[in-house]
């Protein structure tokens, strides 16, 4: 699989020549191409990491945003996120910076859709029950759509592709519930709660921007 980029072509070749370049401790593992996202070409890298090429203007500047917030945050996180472990900078050979994270297992939640999962009913419970209020922001993940919402065997498992986190309200990021498997019919009607209940519990060490 290749991508033209500009005037550059994301192919396996490209990948493999990198990563031996920049991060050449990684570079005898096994690679292929699973999909393209929006903004980033994913190569799995063995079965546990994954390669992010940026393939759009604005992806290089998301990609730098979570090398920079996701290690810090993660720890504090419910469920697996794709860890940021190694940053590749723009060569010759690629003008852009991309990144070497954390695999999430599992399908995204536009193709196999929660069906059976505890917590995603324990959301739905809080977000309903949850009083009017004016909390302090919170970190966002800002993106929550099916495809960013990572299932295993109709259980919700991950969450990927946080270039667009910030701060804010958590009703931004608890409204994906409506849309997400078993949850939603019980948030109907509940237009007037402000949710409070899922975000990160951070430490004031770790300052979300607004």
């Amino acid at each position: 699989m290749s991508e033209i980029v500009g005037s550059f072509e994301i192919n396996e070749n490209l990948v493999r020549s990198l990563v031996h370049e920049q991060h050449p401790d990684f570079a005898g593992l096994d690679l292929c191409v699973v999909a393209d996202g929006w903004d980033n070409q994913l190569w799995p890298l063995a079965d546990e990491l994954a390669v992010r090429m940026p393939r759009t203007e604005r992806a290089p500047s998301l990609l730098r945003k979570e090398h920079q917030w996701l290690p810090a945050l993660t720890p504090r996180l419910p469920l697996p996120v794709p860890t940021p472990l190694r940053i590749g900078e723009p060569s010759a050979r690629f003008p852009r910076p991309w990144t070497i994270a954390t695999w999430v297992p599992g399908e995204p939640a536009d193709r196999a859709p929660i069906s059976n999962d505890s917590a995603a009913d324990t959301l739905a419970d809080e977000a309903v029950a949850a009083p009017d209020g004016e909390d302090p922001p919170v970190w966002l993940h800002g993106d929550l759509h099916p495809a960013h919402v990572v299932v295993s065997d109709g259980a919700l498992a991950g969450v990927i592709d946080f270039g667009d986190m910030c701060a804010g309200d958590p009703a931004v990021d608890l409204a994906a519930a409506r849309v997400l498997g078993p949850t939603r019919h019980r948030l109907r009607g509940s237009d007037n709660r402000r949710p409070t209940s899922w975000r990160a519990d951070c430490s004031s060490s770790v300052k979300p921007r607004q």
